[in-house]
């Protein structure tokens, strides 16, 4: 889990602005699904093993698109 929080907090911690004016939604898109999308399915899986509210569960799942009972 700690090393897929690092992952994350460097991912956000690196972020860029987005002119919101001129930008490409598919480059977005992509950084997104290749960036971040395998941090949160860490965070889910291991929010899973817990015994942990699940509405955070519930919506990492929705951003993911990784149904936790599939983990």
């Amino acid at each position: 889990m700690s090393a897929a929080l690092e992952s994350l907090s460097k991912y956000y911690n690196s972020y860029k602005v987005i002119d919101p004016k001129n930008f490409d939604p598919s480059n977005l898109y992509e950084d997104l699904v290749k960036n971040l999308t395998p941090y949160l399915k860490e965070v889910q899986k291991t929010l899973k093993s817990m015994d942990f509210d699940n509405r955070l569960e519930r919506t990492i799942s929705m951003l993911t698109g990784f149904k936790t009972e599939d983990l």
